[in-house]
């Protein structure tokens, strides 16, 4: 089974979800959407018919990046371990622009980035498209992110906390290549998948293309402002993948 899990806050914030869920099972139509929201809010019929609302105001009562975290090892610890179960964390502001196929067998999967300056040393992986399968490892290492993220300042539990953890999680960079990482208490594989593929946001003086090959389209900032503009590409546009090719989820 294949998931697609978002946290949203706010009435923007579930509408992009709900969009970026649509987009996610327009290419995945197998796939359950779960979208963990603080309370109920009104979103286009039509556009909610594929998602599965989870109201959890007691997990948003934390800062932004803890919260967060925390619906993703909800999520998880509500599912249980299944090695035939794969769950695909993303951001709100991210669109599935093309079907997720074949991808390294690991346990986690995140996506990596060397173009961002001084960010990329300090963050070199983007929390905005992480994957993972129902391992006990991965299940440990998601509890492990949200114990750190749990220690960190206040202030970064707001924001980029996530990405601090997960760069103390997942080590040094290594471009594509699966890492074993020893935890202490447990070991888990780690993939590294190249964000210009994986986890891609569209340079804004470029900002409205067809993206090409790229499977996720992260369109953060003052991006926004093109989020429609993907998510019509999407709906509006058979995906000729779909027809030859499903992901390794939902072939079980």
């Amino acid at each position: 089974m294949m998931n697609f899990v978002y946290a949203a806050y706010g009435q923007e914030h579930v509408e992009m979800a709900v969009k970026s869920a649509m987009t996610a099972k327009h290419l995945h139509p197998y796939a359950q959407c779960t979208i963990y929201t603080d309370k109920s809010y009104d979103v286009v019929a039509e556009k909610a018919i594929a998602t599965y609302n989870r109201v959890r105001p007691d997990l948003f009562n934390h800062p932004w990046m803890l919260a967060n975290t925390m619906c993703q090892v909800d999520f998880l610890l509500s599912h249980g371990e299944n090695d035939e179960t794969f769950t695909v964390f993303l951001d709100n502001d991210v669109i599935v622009r093309n079907q997720l196929l074949e991808i390294p067998p690991a346990d986690m999967w995140v996506t990596w980035r060397d173009n961002v300056g001084e960010l990329s040393e300090q963050q070199p992986y983007n929390y905005g498209v992480l994957f993972v399968n129902h391992t006990v490892p991965a299940i440990r290492a998601m509890l492990w992110l949200e114990h750190r993220i749990m220690q960190l300042h206040p202030r970064r539990q707001k924001w980029y906390g996530n990405q601090i953890a997960l760069r103390e999680l997942v080590g040094p960079l290594r471009k594509d290549e699966t890492v074993t990482r020893e935890m202490g208490t447990f070991a888990v594989d780690v993939h590294q998948l190249p964000c210009h593929k994986f986890n891609w946001s569209p340079p804004t003086e470029r900002l409205y293309q067809n993206a090409g090959d790229k499977v996720f389209v992260h369109l953060k900032g003052e991006r926004k402002e093109a989020f429609n503009h993907y998510y019509q590409l999407v709906m509006n546009h058979e995906n000729p993948q779909a027809k030859n090719s499903i992901s390794q989820t939902e072939a079980s």
